[in-house]
């Protein structure tokens, strides 16, 4: 079984964000609800900082590939049903932010996706390599062997 974690940047970007709302929450209040407002609003940040680390990740057990974010969604494919892998931008509007998205046999609706907001390219790079290892048949596209070659000279 190997796990592959998510960048603990996100929990920073979070807690960065909850440190900041916990500061307007003991700022004077323009109103009595500004105070409670950014309190709720510091916990949801980082209830979501510690929970999109701590619980979210892939893993490749055996024949599997399992992708999960946060608690809430689960998404769990045979490796053997994998067909493609792409590396496309995650957004229109921001063409830095890219994911791995993965066709499988059997999709109804999205691909299996990894951001490299939430994880790091090196990262990335391994999981392509672990699923191309195990499923040689996997189609990649010209970004994702851009991306490989980028990191090929790296020990993943």
């Amino acid at each position: 079984m190997k796990k592959y974690l998510p960048e603990q940047k996100i929990l920073y970007v979070f807690s960065t964000f909850a440190v900041l709302a916990l500061i307007l929450a003991v700022l004077p209040p323009i109103t009595t609800n500004s105070v409670a407002g950014a309190g709720i609003f510091a916990l949801i940040f980082l209830f979501f900082g510690l929970v999109g680390t701590k619980f979210s990740y892939a893993q490749l057990e055996y024949d599997t590939f399992t992708i999960r974010f946060l608690l809430f969604s689960r998404k769990t494919v045979k490796v053997e049903d994998l067909k493609s892998i792409k590396y496309l931008p995650t957004w229109r509007f921001q063409k830095s932010l890219k994911s791995i998205y993965i066709d499988y046999e059997g999709q109804t609706w999205w691909p299996l996706e990894l951001k490299n907001s939430m994880y790091l390219e090196e990262t990335l790079v391994e999981v392509v390599k672990d699923l191309k290892r195990q499923n040689p048949s996997i189609q990649i596209d010209e970004k994702v062997q851009e991306l490989l070659r980028k990191y090929e000279s790296s020990s993943l």
